[in-house]
């Protein structure tokens, strides 16, 4: 094992890093913050270099799970953005809401058992077709918009 602490570069720059620590606390002058933060990630670099591969491996998946996570939210955040834009989209105020909320509330008191019964029982064959034919288009649409934007028929590059 000390072999290998030895023949690791970082091992070295770890002891310098640890060096350079101690002899600057021995002088008043404080540290930088970016001093701090560069011996604090070779720090971290080194002790994820010495664990086994049993635990970085997990570890390494779920960074990058994480990481394409979080860029798949910037994009779709950037798309969202620019859509609003073109489209002219703003963020509703409390009147808005409020008129949203009255038309709910008298569209539900509207609706009665009774009249959605007849309607269920008035649906005819064909209207039952142009609902599924229209579905159908819906879902395709959907499918060939996610190939498009995946790149390829079958799963995402990252």
């Amino acid at each position: 094992m000390f072999s290998r602490l030895i023949k690791n570069s970082s091992f070295k720059e770890h002891i310098i890093v640890r060096r350079f620590a101690s002899e600057s606390q021995n002088k008043t002058s404080a540290f930088k913050p970016q001093e701090i933060a560069s011996a604090a990630f070779s720090s971290i670099d080194f002790a994820i270099k010495m664990l086994p591969k049993s635990i970085t491996g997990p570890l390494c998946k779920t960074a990058s799970f994480f990481s394409a996570a979080i860029y798949q939210g910037q994009v779709g955040w950037n798309v969202l953005k620019l859509v609003a834009k073109h489209q002219g989209y703003r963020i509703p105020t409390k009147a808005d809401f409020t008129a949203f909320e009255s038309r709910l509330f008298s569209l539900y008191k509207g609706l009665k058992p009774s009249q959605i019964n007849k309607e269920l029982k008035n649906t005819t064959p064909a209207s039952l077709k142009k609902a599924g034919i229209v579905t159908g288009e819906l879902v395709s649409l959907f499918l060939i918009g996610e190939m498009i934007g995946r790149g390829k028929i079958i799963g995402y590059k990252y």
